[in-house]
């Protein structure tokens, strides 16, 4: 079967006037001078002390500007020295100072200071939301700080509630009875075969 033009053309008009109507509707469409949730990047908003894209990390804490300005990056010292990396000054100088390779709160002795304010994820609220806070890569429990956060019980996997729950709480890849830290609680508790009884009827 062929198409005619005289069989288009009443369709083409009627698209062709639903989009001069909605271009009307509309009015003049101005393209947006930045995101709508602002950016943070370069120089210029790397430096200003506010959180410009809303994401709750401001200036060198935001992964955007460490990626995109030339003010949050790692300091190469002229002179080598060999410290620990364990205070809150180590932890914020932007130096490598136990030349592990890591800086800062890179730094696995960084993150396990909680005055260097490191962890994002710390706490039940910010470890039970689903979001990746400290942009780490990894997500509540599946999140280090989450697993060993001192505040934490929400990726515990050790009562009897979350043994039975059918999830991998402490995001170790294993979930209820199968978890080791679960073989203590009542819900993963075997029972003996005295404890059952004898073994004489149907149930």
């Amino acid at each position: 079967m062929k198409w005619s033009m005289p069989c288009l053309a009443p369709r083409v008009r009627r698209l062709l006037w639903l989009a001069a109507a909605l271009l009307a509707a509309s009015g003049c469409y101005t393209a947006p001078t930045q995101p709508p949730l602002g950016i943070e990047s370069g120089d210029q908003y790397c430096k200003d002390g506010e959180d410009n894209d809303l994401d709750g990390l401001v200036d060198c804490a935001d992964k955007d500007c460490v990626w995109t300005s030339h003010l949050c990056g790692q300091l190469i010292p002229l002179v080598e020295q060999f410290e620990e990396e364990t205070t809150v000054e180590k932890c914020r100088d932007l130096i490598d100072n136990d030349d592990d390779g890591q800086f800062d709160c890179g730094d696995r002795n960084c993150q396990n200071l909680p005055e260097a304010c490191c962890s994002r994820e710390f706490d039940d609220v910010s470890c039970s939301d689903g979001k990746d806070n400290d942009g780490n890569g990894y997500a509540d429990c599946a999140d280090y700080g989450c697993r060993a956060g001192i505040f934490v019980t929400v990726c515990v996997e050790r009562t009897d509630s979350v043994c039975k729950d059918g999830k991998d709480n402490d995001g170790d890849g294993l979930f209820d009875c199968i978890d080791n830290d679960c073989k203590s609680t009542a819900a993963c508790k075997v029972l003996t075969p005295c404890a059952q009884g004898p073994e004489n009827t149907l149930a």
